[in-house]
């Protein structure tokens, strides 16, 4: 596995993940689904869009790094959000 997730350029975790999938329900679980989101408009509440634009105008603009860590957003004043992609 480890040889053919390199050689199509793909993580090995992907290239199992694929396997299982074809394993488990065939050709039709590679194809492509389309977002269930589509055209829909994303909400952020209002502390969160504070945040954001707070950050946005700092000077010196803070690195990624100490915003973003591990799936948390570090937001001087805010405290901490989970983030869980849409």
């Amino acid at each position: 596995m480890h040889s053919v997730a390199a050689e199509a350029k793909l993580s090995v975790r992907t290239a199992q993940r694929w396997a299982n999938l074809y394993k488990s329900a065939g050709l039709s679980a590679l194809a492509r689904k389309p977002r269930e989101d589509r055209g829909a408009r994303r909400v952020v509440s209002p502390k969160i869009r504070a945040a954001i634009e707070g950050l946005a105008f700092e000077r010196p603009p803070l690195p990624v790094r100490s915003v973003y860590c591990h799936r948390q957003l570090k937001i001087p004043h805010f405290g901490a959000f989970e983030y869980s992609p849409v």
